[in-house]
């Protein structure tokens, strides 16, 4: 079994109360920076035919369906890319007896009523990708607001050209920084491997609409 759990599950939908330790026949995947429902699911990705690097793209985005308005920009992140992963891995566990890789757990604060938050505002801790690792933006799956289905569809905040620029200094040390933590991420077993050379390939243009 592969218990997996967006952002927005785990403390907004109360999760993070029925976590238990992984075992010879469970595991638990709290997807760092992700949402139960966002921006992949809602809108992206009812045309993707699995190629192309735009997919992957972080992007501001508060319209749901296109009709839908939300008071915030939609989760735009890593969940449609680790669910893959997460499916892979549980049909090798069932085929060949190999179990699923472990992740770790979001930090959360001792009374667990919230996360505890990296220095550009995205959770501490959980299963990573570079969504999370080298970001482009701070991604949550907090609560947002306005019409169907926005309510747990978390929020996106896309980094400045300043940000970027303190961060990752050039175009060159974004890609760097995205092909390091997705290299990361695959060896995981987080990402496949198809998946990962999309997220690479959508760093530059990541970088061209938001960098100086």
């Amino acid at each position: 079994v592969i218990n997996f759990q967006a952002e927005t599950d785990v403390i907004a939908l109360g999760a993070v109360d029925e976590r238990q330790p992984d075992s010879d026949f469970f595991r638990l995947w709290e997807v760092t920076g992700s949402a139960h429902n966002d921006n992949y699911q809602l809108v992206a990705g009812r045309d993707d035919v699995g190629v192309g690097a735009e997919k992957a793209l972080v992007v501001e985005n508060d319209l749901i369906l296109g009709i839908f308005a939300c008071d915030r920009p939609i989760n735009s992140g890593p969940y449609p890319w680790v669910y893959m992963a997460a499916l892979n891995a549980l049909e090798n566990w069932v085929r060949s007896g190999e179990p699923a890789p472990e992740a770790a757990r979001m930090a959360v604060t001792d009374d667990q009523s919230d996360f505890q938050y990296d220095d550009v505002g995205n959770v501490v801790g959980g299963l990573r990708t570079p969504y999370v690792d080298a970001p482009a933006a701070r991604l949550s799956g907090e609560i947002n607001a306005g019409l169907v289905g926005c309510r747990l569809s978390g929020t996106t905040a896309l980094h400045d050209a300043a940000t970027m620029a303190a961060r990752y200094v050039d175009r060159d040390g974004y890609v760097a920084a995205v092909a390091e933590a997705t290299d990361v991420a695959v060896e995981a077993g987080y990402l496949l491997p198809e998946d990962a050379e999309r997220i690479k390939a959508a760093a530059g243009l990541q970088w061209d609409a938001l960098g100086p």
